[in-house]
């Protein structure tokens, strides 16, 4: 398989948001332009599009996913490499931030709470037994507690659901953050044309906990403050709603801590949080029947 690089380019890439994982509905995709060089790409996602050659269908692109929504499909292509043409794998991997000058970049997105299961939607069309891969770490510190894994090389032809256990190093670790890889094509000997789709990618906590509660919740966009935060706790809608909205509050083993309804019409929403706990503070807001995700502290 081709060693794929990471070109300075991608340093021009914006930081991504952070979520229990970016984007993991697939839903929102932006469009990368450099030069001669324009393609989209599932936000959250560096995906492996820049190693196509010029004048070439992007390897990984937007399709339609479960019930209509979007979905990423993944595709084994065709890359230069010293003058020739060779397949290579093509990846989504997860990333946050920026690269460096070196090329270094971090996929890792934060998380909370401690994961038993990763799930999702997947097809598959392997050309001459190619198998694909998806990887899942999950990290403390920086160091590997958890892993959950997939690699298949059977024909699925329709979005079909899987749920991966996750497995953990130690009983009582508790991961901070995880990363994605996909690959439609991981063995030694790969072909150009086979594709790999996923749609809806979420964790999911055994008796609920913050995955479970933000696996559909997209990023809040407006504005929590101060953080952290003493007594109050302030937030600015993005958009304001016709009906009723409403905040819940949770701590980071998904516990509720706090449920505000918002009138009609409300742009600016005050939390008295002095009877919280100091610590780290997840929150929902459903607005205009989304929901969306936040974090927060307080002193």
């Amino acid at each position: 398989m081709k060693r794929i690089t990471l070109p300075i380019l991608f340093m021009l890439l914006a930081g991504m948001a952070v979520a229990q994982i970016p984007n993991g509905n697939i839903e929102s995709w932006k469009t990368f332009g450099f030069g001669p060089m324009t393609f989209d790409y599932p936000e959250g996602f560096l995906t492996s599009n820049f190693t196509v050659f010029q004048g070439s269908d992007p390897s990984v692109t937007e399709v339609t996913g479960v019930n209509g929504g979007k979905a990423a499909q993944i595709k084994t292509h065709l890359a230069d490499e010293d003058g020739s043409l060779v397949p290579t794998s093509g990846l989504m991997m997860s990333l946050k931030g920026q690269l460096s000058l070196t090329g270094d970049f971090d996929n890792k997105f934060a998380i909370s709470g401690k994961p038993s299961k990763f799930e999702g939607y997947y097809s598959f069309a392997p050309v001459q037994g190619d198998t694909f891969s998806i990887v899942v770490l999950l990290y403390q510190n920086g160091t590997v507690v958890g892993v959950a894994e997939m690699s298949d090389n059977q024909t699925v032809s329709n979005l079909s659901s899987f749920s991966l256990d996750i497995d953990y190093v130690g009983s009582n670790d508790m991961p901070d953050s995880a990363s994605i890889t996909i690959l439609s094509s991981s063995n030694e000997d790969i072909h150009d044309g086979t594709t790999l789709t996923v749609d809806e990618l979420k964790f999911v906590t055994s008796g609920g906990g913050t995955t479970a509660i933000f696996s559909d919740a997209k990023t809040f966009n407006g504005q929590v403050y101060p953080v952290p935060a003493n007594n109050t706790l302030n937030i600015r809608l993005a958009e304001t709603s016709a009906q009723s909205a409403q905040i819940e509050l949770f701590d980071i083993s998904g516990k509720l801590l706090m449920t505000k309804k918002l009138d009609a019409y409300t742009e600016n929403a005050s939390l008295d949080i002095s009877g919280l706990p100091s610590g780290i503070l997840f929150g929902t807001i459903t607005v205009n029947g989304q929901k969306h995700s936040f974090k927060a502290s307080k002193n």
